[in-house]
Formats: structure tokens, C-alpha cells, sequence
């Protein structure tokens, strides 16, 4: 579209507006990476259909407070979403073929059961599952304190065992877990068995769909379904700036 007011705009297929511009990048899926599943969507939807697959993000986490939005649009087996350090043989760059929770310095929100997984194990940071009964369709939120250590997960616009990101409450607080804390930055991360994720890092849509009502979001950086927590941002290089 041009935006100029003088008209001249494509013509063909109706565009798609999106927050992403050449002043301010969202993240999206890092095809560099070697990872096995099939991007769409301007690497913004991954999916596998058979064997466990995984990628990360575009863009590390050193320090602040994020937030993020994804949603499973096919939910056949499980996926797995979260976050993973840049731990050499067990960060973000060892889940091209397993989940995101199979390995230490990874932390994700398992479809499945609602339970975080961790090195392998369910059940990660003595946390009972907080979405039991995930399907898809299912919008997750995700807030990331890297200051803190601390993560948080809402499904539908409500936040996980009466959480806050905003008041720092009742987060997943992976603080002592050198894992992490020995290996910044932090990557957004997706994992699945035969399933389809669709990811909002700000740009407004999940796939090809806009979101369906805009959430308050004090930064001002992306259009989320919900609102965003005060404090918190999109992964974007603006972002990266505040």
C-alpha cells in the first residue's frame, strides 16, 4: 500500500498490513538454524507432520521483560513452547529433532497435559500443570522476565495459578538453574509432533488471521489478542532499545 496518500497502491491479491517494517523488526522462526519442520507465513507458523521437530527465534533475549503470543492451530500429538538458553550441546541450538523440554537449558509449556517440561523431565520447578485440557485453538500469552528469571503463561487471556507478570507474582522463577543463567540470551522456542503453531511476536496475526480484538499494550510495540502486561514488549528491535 503506499502510503504516500498519492494512491499507488499494488493491485492483485489484497495485502497484508503488518507491524513489521524496515525501522522495526518482529521476531520470527530462524530458518538458519538446522531445524526439520516446514515454515509458513514469513516464518511466523511452523509445523511438523511426523517426528518431534524444533526452532528457535530470530532474536536472543539479554535482558528485560517480553511478551509473546502463539496459538496451535493442529494439535494432533504434542507441542512443546517456551524458551531456551545458548547452553553449546543443550541450548537452543540441539531441538532441531526433539522437544524443547528434553534438554537442559529449556523450559516449555507442554500442549499435552498443561505441564512444564524440563531436561527431560514433566513436572519442571515442583509446578503442577496449569492448562489441563489444552486444545487447539487455545491463544497462550507468554511473559519473559530475563532480569528476574522468571516466565509466565496464560491461556485465553487469563493467567496460570493466579499469576502476574506486571507484579513479578507466582511466575515460573527458574532463578537458580545455571542452565539459564550461565547462558544468555534466551530464545523463544517451538517444539511439536505433528502439530501447527502459529506465533504472534506483534505483527497482529496468527497465520493469516488478524487477531480479533487488540489488546492494551503501554509500549505501544506490536498488536496482541490480550492485553500485555505494564513493563513488558515485543521481541522486536525496538524493542531491543527501550
Amino acid at each position: 500500500t503506499d502510503q504516500s496518500g498519492n494512491g499507488n497502491n499494488l493491485t492483485g491479491n489484497a495485502p497484508t498490513s503488518t507491524e513489521d517494517c524496515p525501522n522495526n523488526n518482529f521476531a520470527t522462526f530462524n530458518n538458519t538454524v538446522r531445524h526439520q519442520c516446514a515454515l509458513y507465513n514469513a516464518n511466523t507458523t511452523a509445523e511438523s507432520t511426523g517426528a518431534w521437530v524444533g526452532i528457535p527465534a530470530t532474536i536472543g533475549l539479554l535482558k528485560g521483560k517480553w511478551y509473546w503470543e502463539y496459538k496451535n492451530t493442529v494439535q494432533t500429538n504434542w507441542g512443546q513452547n517456551g524458551i531456551m538458553s545458548s547452553k553449546p550441546n543443550g541450548g537452543y541450538d540441539s531441538i532441531y529433532a526433539t522437544y524443547v523440554g528434553a534438554n537442559s537449558g529449556g523450559l516449555a509449556l507442554n500442549s499435552g497435559n498443561g505441564d512444564f517440561y524440563h531436561d527431560g523431565s514433566s513436572g519442571a520447578y515442583g509446578t503442577s500443570a496449569w492448562f489441563p485440557g489444552m486444545v487447539a485453538g487455545d491463544i497462550i500469552s507468554v511473559a519473559l522476565d530475563v532480569d528476574a528469571s522468571k516466565i509466565w503463561f496464560g491461556k485465553n487471556g487469563t493467567w496460570g495459578n493466579s499469576s502476574d507478570p506486571a507484579a513479578g507474582t507466582n511466575g515460573i522463577d527458574f532463578s537458580g538453574d545455571t542452565d539459564f543463567t550461565s547462558y544468555k540470551p534466551y530464545f523463544p522456542c517451538f517444539s511439536g509432533n505433528q502439530v501447527k503453531c502459529e506465533y504472534n511476536f506483534g505483527n497482529g496475526y496468527f497465520g493469516t488471521t488478524a487477531i480479533s480484538s487488540e489488546g492494551t499494550n503501554a509500549s505501544n510495540l506490536g498488536k496482541f489478542e490480550f492485553d500485555v502486561p505494564t513493563g513488558f514488549t515485543a521481541i522486536c528491535t525496538k524493542g531491543l532499545n527501550l
